[in-house]
């Protein structure tokens, strides 16, 4: 049952990262932004007055739509606002509060859930409302986000390009540049194109080998307790090896634009692979699964940092989104075996 929520929760990554997207960059980013944490906020209030597994994993559905957009969004609006010499930085900071949330996240939900009750609502649903309600709080600064302006830009859209630029106390283009650019539709044709094309099947295949590991790692938490571990040690390792993610995060900070991303990529991905290989054979060892998972997690961090800043350079601005989208979401798709799989390899 763990293993069939979490893999629909991923699922709902798919469905958001793929079709979301399209409305991105058809429609805009910021539109795109409302709408996805709108449903991200409401499957997780949902998801917290579920009363039974179906419901729960149908509502958990409709948050990982949510999120899924999310994620494939946000890296194509910061890297469309930023200059280029800071893109790689402005992307890791933005993750790495991304990672601070997913680490606290831990031990507050423990510290929840220890209590059977809070103000008379069982503790579990308040750890689910917990991310509904921070979501729809931020609503009234994502309707006050500025559009994208490259995507601006792309749709020959001057005019409201201008009024974004002035209103933020930027220069306006300068008349002469105004009619070097036209408006380029989205169209699915630019996928006829063989090196996007390439491109697409490339990153998909280097965001599953990245996730389907991590994914698998969801359920870490009961396999732990299978081998002899108590709920209290298992829950503490992952909790303890968390801190990693925003190790990881700061690591990258200072790496993100004076190093190439693809090198970055490799030497983190070797070492994350190498640390989940130290917590297969420290499986009886619980300061070294700690230690390991720390490495793990640390470099998985500043992987997913590099990874996304260099997914989203990779594309044209008028397909960013929805090719990011595709990568992001095909990759999720086929990851979410990794918990089911995990369950089939159990004797």
């Amino acid at each position: 049952e763990i293993a069939y929520g979490a893999s629909m929760t991923i699922l709902g990554y798919v469905i958001g990262a793929i079709c979301i997207t399209v409305f991105a960059d058809t429609n805009g980013r910021k539109p795109a932004f409302i709408l996805s944490i709108l449903l991200l906020g409401s499957g997780s209030i949902l998801a917290a007055s579920s009363q039974d597994m179906t419901q729960m994993a149908l509502f958990r559905l409709l948050t990982g739509i949510g999120i899924g957009a999310e994620i494939a969004i946000v890296s194509s609006y910061i890297g469309e606002m930023s200059p280029k010499s800071k893109r790689g930085k402005y992307t890791s900071i933005i993750i790495l509060i991304g990672w601070a949330g997913l680490t606290s996240s831990g031990p507050i939900s423990f510290l929840l859930i220890q209590q059977a009750q809070v103000i008379g609502i069982d503790s579990w649903r308040i750890v689910l409302a917990i991310a509904g309600t921070v979501a729809l709080i931020s609503l009234p600064f994502r309707i006050q986000m500025p559009e994208s302006f490259r995507w601006l830009l792309a749709k020959g859209k001057i005019h409201q390009l201008d009024s974004v630029l002035m209103s933020l106390g930027i220069a306006p283009l300068e008349a002469n540049n105004k009619t070097l650019y036209s408006s380029r539709k989205f169209s699915l044709r630019t996928f006829k194109n063989k090196p996007v094309m390439l491109r697409v099947l490339f990153f998909v295949a280097i965001w599953f080998l990245v996730l389907i590991p991590v994914y698998a790692s969801l359920l870490l938490v009961v396999e732990y307790v299978n081998q002899g571990y108590s709920l209290n040690e298992s829950i503490s390792i992952n909790t303890l090896s968390s801190i990693g993610f925003v190790a990881g995060g700061l690591l990258s900070l200072p790496l993100a634009d004076k190093m190439e991303r693809k090198h970055q990529i490799a030497i983190a991905s070797s070492i994350m692979s190498i640390a989940f290989i130290l917590r297969g054979f420290l499986i009886d060892n619980y300061n070294g699964l700690v230690v390991a998972g720390f490495i793990a997690f640390a470099s998985n961090a500043w992987l997913i940092s590099s990874l996304l800043a260099y997914t989203s350079e990779s594309f044209p601005t008028r397909v960013r989104s929805f090719s990011s989208g595709i990568v992001e979401g095909i990759s999720r798709g086929l990851a979410a075996l990794g918990p089911i799989l995990f369950v089939l390899f159990q004797p």
